[in-house]
């Protein structure tokens, strides 16, 4: 729950690109797979390492005082470790992928 699955229909929008293009390609569905993947990986290490910068003042909120690292449930150091590793791996897919990929998940 830390890594915030629950917020990884936002990135859905990856595929709008393909589908309202009527592109029915096996490759650019793969392609555009493969682009979701990434997304959803770094949105996980931006939510780990924010609730990681952030956990004193999330456990003085009623609204974040539930989420895995401000009640305790998960580390500091583990989801800092996470965060980065989930990063390095979703920047690496990107880049993989395209490097204007990479580009664009790093902006």
């Amino acid at each position: 729950m830390a890594c915030r699955p629950r917020q990884w229909p936002k990135n859905l929008l990856v595929i709008a690109a393909p589908l309202f293009a009527f592109r029915f390609e096996a490759d650019v569905w793969l392609r555009a797979g493969s682009d979701l993947v990434a997304f959803r990986l770094i949105s996980s290490a931006i939510y780990l390492l924010n609730d990681c910068l952030d956990v004193a003042a999330d456990r003085t909120l009623t609204s974040k005082r539930y989420r895995p690292i401000p009640a305790g449930l998960v580390s500091v150091p583990a989801g800092l470790t996470t965060g980065a590793v989930l990063a390095v791996v979703s920047l690496s897919l990107a880049a993989w992928i395209t490097p204007a990929l990479a580009g664009v998940m790093l902006l």
